[in-house]
């Protein structure tokens, strides 16, 4: 029953998450717009809410096997683990939260790969794109962003209290930036990645996408090339081209197998089901 215990704590942490966007919805948007906000996203909430459930149940409680194995294989340079255990408690929650984002900077790179994306597309493919689209998420992309993420992190010597630390900030930070809020974060989203830059990367028009790799600091992104400013707030449509289906649409047609029943039925609202495209 460990599998259930796991998934209900996983509902649980969701909740205050979901009670801060509403009431930031309410705060930033009149009634009548939150509700019609709703309803055009209101296919994509299902289909949100079945990959979470299944990610909780089925798919979590496995995918983080693979860096425990690798981690217990490989095992933390005893300077490293020494290091973190005599340095301050705040510099080495600090650092866990940089070196973490930093990796998975490189590591949502990767996922944008040809070999990777058809699963990364999955992550893409919301229209209506707001705080929960963060869990909206293939499971061979949550094996790739467990295990290169937690291995690292382990193989780079952190405590485990600071490797959820950075599990946490990231996690929060993530829910923050899909927010439908559009905030450029004026002077500081020049140093944070704001909800507008990362709307960037989520843009439909693959001229736009491609940019703002980076979860919590923008210093990645300004490093390596990719990064994309937003001093005004980004509004054009997010979504892969023609790729917007339901549960078993996300589950399957990564792997090409879509059962004609499933694909009759897998574009919402009628929209047509088409070949993922490179965003």
């Amino acid at each position: 029953m460990q599998w259930l215990h796991n998934s209900v704590n996983a509902w649980e942490a969701v909740i205050p998450f979901a009670l801060f966007f509403c009431a930031l919805a309410l705060l930033t948007k009149r009634s009548a717009g939150v509700v019609a906000d709703a309803r055009r996203a209101a296919g994509e909430w299902r289909t949100n809410l079945l990959i979470f459930l299944f990610d909780t149940l089925i798919v979590l409680p496995f995918v983080a096997l693979p860096s425990v194995w690798i981690g217990a294989q490989l095992g933390a340079p005893a300077v490293l683990t020494g290091f973190w255990a005599q340095a301050p408690w705040l510099l080495t929650g600090i650092a866990a939260i940089v070196v973490g984002d930093y990796i998975g900077y490189w590591r949502h790179r990767l996922e944008h790969h040809p070999l990777l994306w058809r699963f990364h597309a999955t992550h893409h493919s919301d229209r209506e794109m707001n705080w929960f689209s963060l869990n909206r998420m293939h499971p061979v992309n949550r094996l790739t962003t467990v295990t290169i993420d937690l291995t690292l992190l382990g193989l780079a010597g952190f405590p485990l209290w600071a490797v959820a630390l950075n599990g946490l900030v990231r996690t929060s930070w993530g829910y923050f930036i899909h927010a439908d809020v559009r905030w450029t974060l004026g002077p500081a989203g020049k140093l944070f990645i704001s909800p507008s830059a990362h709307r960037w990367h989520h843009a439909r028009d693959e001229a736009m996408a491609g940019k703002n790799f980076a979860t919590v600091f923008t210093l990645w992104d300004r490093l390596h090339g990719t990064w994309r400013s937003s001093p005004v707030p980004f509004r054009d449509p997010t979504g892969v081209e023609g790729h917007s289906g339901g549960f078993l649409f996300e589950m399957f047609q990564p792997f090409g197998l879509l059962p004609k029943r499933i694909e009759e039925r897998a574009a919402p609202e009628g929209r047509p089901v088409e070949v993922l495209s490179k965003a």
